[in-house]
């Protein structure tokens, strides 16, 4: 009822309340419904031309969401002045697809170096910032593994724990058996000394392995980079690998040989 105002809120009460008024609706409301139903069409056309024109705008998703609501408005209103005596025919009938821009949020990802980005065509940009989430990338953010050294940082288990655990446990078992009223076994001793070496074996810690690999990447931009990555192997990525930084991600190892004709090709 916000959407008609007062006067829609009364004329709502109105027919309601009284049947009668079903059959002589007034004028004014409905004339009142269709310049509401023009003002959204128009203004759904220009919200769709500023989005065509640079997808890549930073209110790009609130204009997509403001599409849509207008789209739901342009069939509200419609449905009402379907009501009419003669009802009107929108200059853009209502479409109940959406075939707006697609919001960036859903749009895929296309990484795209930036001198390359610079020097596709403005069309070229248009067309491709319409059906991918542009993710530019500079050129000190990439590049190639020039030397690798690795380090191995890993620690030793413990087994301190399980033989003071034994020893321990014999002990107290040989206390006990020498006692007056009690016999001694050379098992029952063994047994004793396997469950106290059992109990102190949670005192001990297992080895923990640990690789630390200290890369040094040439980026495009010839400056050299020095990352390091631990792992609990000693694998090491080849020299020459086409890494991300500081990630040193290799997931694209066509990034650092990407040109305009292979952007072109994959990309529009």
């Amino acid at each position: 009822m916000r959407r008609f105002g007062m006067a829609g809120w009364c004329w709502a009460v109105l027919l309601g309340s009284c049947p009668v008024a079903w059959a002589a609706p007034p004028l004014k409301m409905w004339e009142g419904l269709e310049i509401q139903l023009d003002d959204a069409v128009a203004r759904r056309a220009v919200l769709r031309a500023r989005l065509t024109a640079d997808p890549t705008a930073a209110d790009a998703d609130a204009l997509g969401h403001e599409i849509q609501s207008l789209n739901q408005s342009v069939r509200q209103t419609e449905r009402a002045l379907s009501y009419a005596p003669t009802v009107p025919v929108s200059a853009e009938p209502f479409d109940p697809v959406y075939r707006g821009p697609v919001p960036a949020a859903a749009k895929p990802a296309a990484r795209i170096k930036s001198a390359i980005w610079t020097a596709l065509t403005e069309d070229e940009r248009v067309a491709i910032a319409s059906r991918w989430r542009v993710e530019l990338l500079h050129a000190g953010r990439y590049g190639w593994i020039a030397d690798a050294q690795t380090v191995d940082e890993s620690t030793p288990g413990t087994t301190g724990g399980a033989y003071t655990g034994a020893m321990l446990g014999q002990a107290a078992y040989i206390d006990r058996a020498f006692r007056p009223g009690n016999n001694y076994s050379a098992g029952v001793q063994v047994l004793a000394g396997v469950l106290g070496a059992v109990a102190g074996s949670s005192m001990d810690r297992p080895p923990a392995p640990s690789f630390r690999t200290r890369y040094h990447v040439r980026t495009e931009d010839g400056r050299m980079v020095v990352e390091d990555q631990s792992r609990s192997d000693p694998f090491r990525m080849p020299l020459s690998t086409c890494v991300e930084l500081p990630s040193l991600s290799d997931s694209d190892p066509s990034l650092c040989s990407q040109t305009i004709e292979m952007v072109r090709s994959k990309y529009l």
